[in-house]
């Protein structure tokens, strides 16, 4: 599981390698929600992907991607509590984690 280093403001770029994958991540606002967009290499793969807690962003059969990202309000009580994230507490209260194969697997089989 490796963070994703994001700043409180509403709109974002940022370039990133996830375990050899050299991504461009857009995270934005949109009528008060998050959203991602993810570019690999020079291939946008994916883009207006809305960021909610405890759910998988990027669709489970997304081709030429390895993991999958998330987020987690870490101010949550339970994981059932968790908060939309709000562009004023990423990196602190909200935070967006790459998760790898084996990190999906583990996870998969620890529910």
């Amino acid at each position: 599981m490796i963070e994703i280093p994001l700043t409180a403001y509403p709109d974002q770029k940022l370039q990133i390698d996830l375990d050899g994958q050299m991504c461009t991540l857009h995270v934005f606002e949109r009528a008060g929600f998050m959203y991602l967009d993810l570019t690999l290499g020079r291939t946008l793969l994916t883009q207006g992907m809305l960021c909610q807690p405890t759910t998988p962003i990027l669709p489970p059969a997304l081709k030429g991607f390895s993991g999958n990202l998330c987020v987690i309000d870490t101010e949550a009580a339970s994981e059932s509590s968790q908060e939309s994230p709000e562009f004023s507490g990423w990196g602190t209260r909200w935070k967006l984690y790459w998760l790898s194969p084996d990190d999906i697997t583990e996870m998969a089989g620890a529910s």
